[in-house]
């Protein structure tokens, strides 16, 4: 028999099979935890904020305040990944994608009760804008914002105080890439063609399975063009996919009327699976460049 959907358009692995939290691997991206693993602009260029903390320490799901009868479904929007950038522009949320709520034992087809809470790190998720929002939340971009903590996780959580049900997920996000980017972030040397990233081998998480039923993307390399003054988008290219053993990419630079690029590079953490509950915790980390 088919297996039941997790969430809209994807299903549970076929043999029924629980990941237990020590399947993955605790550590698979090799690069030491750092405060900014950012390359320091060039003169003239655009100095980044440190990066947020990580962790080596491996997701996790519990019941929450209640006693459980939720499932939250953290991988139901684009690549499934909940991805943390805390740069951001305006008009953007610090945490991208979409979560699933549903009642335990539905598959992620039921509405939880109408005066369910959800948080990112405490702070309260809207409704998405779709036929079935009632099961879908997201970050209002034009709110608060979730910040990670000094822990390194995202926690989500989701609660109903009229039916005491609740479910709790805790989403290990993945260490910042030491990426060394030629030329380095900052004003772009006169002629420049292409923007070139490397990273030490193992930088990436490395699954301990497919997931792609799950919606899981590989990480990707974008370029958007950045408005430095106004730090609004102009445009945004097609991502070019990275293999998880990748120890670079190369990006080709294309005309804009903006001020500047970014350049982002985005990659999933390890995915955890807790029976229906499920989701990962992805960075996005952007290179800024002033034309």
């Amino acid at each position: 028999d088919a297996a039941p959907p997790l969430t809209d358009g994807t299903v549970p692995p076929t043999d029924g099979t629980v990941l237990p939290a020590d399947a993955a691997p605790r550590s698979t991206d090799g690069a030491p935890p750092s405060t900014d693993a950012t390359p320091p602009p060039a003169d003239g260029g655009v100095a980044a904020p440190p990066e947020p903390p990580d962790t080596n320490s491996p997701s996790s799901a519990g019941p929450g305040v209640g006693h459980g009868g939720l499932d939250i479904a953290a991988n139901a929007g684009f690549a499934g990944t909940l991805f943390y950038n805390h740069r951001h522009v305006a008009g953007e949320p610090s945490v991208s994608g979409m979560i699933l709520v549903a009642p335990t034992g539905t598959h992620g087809s039921g509405v939880p009760p109408d005066d369910t809470v959800v948080t990112i790190n405490g702070v309260p998720l809207v409704h998405a804008n779709l036929a079935a929002s009632a099961r879908y939340f997201i970050v209002d971009p034009a709110g608060q914002q979730p910040v990670l903590g000094s822990d390194g996780f995202l926690h989500v959580s989701a609660a109903s105080a009229s039916t005491d049900a609740s479910r709790d997920l805790n989403l290990a996000c993945p260490f910042a890439l030491a990426a060394t980017l030629t030329p380095r972030p900052g004003a772009l040397p006169e002629g420049t063609g292409q923007i070139q990233l490397a990273w030490p081998a193992g930088s990436l998480p490395v699954q301990a399975r497919d997931y792609s039923a799950f919606g899981l993307m590989a990480p990707s390399v974008t370029l958007r063009g950045f408005e430095l003054a106004t730090q609004v988008l102009s445009f945004i290219s097609n991502s070019q996919p990275v293999a998880p053993d990748a120890t670079g990419a190369i990006v080709p630079l294309r005309a804009t009327t903006a001020s500047g690029y970014a350049v982002d590079v985005s990659f999933p953490g390890i995915f955890f699976v807790d029976g229906e509950t499920a989701g990962v915790c992805g960075r996005i980390q952007p290179f800024v460049y002033s034309k």
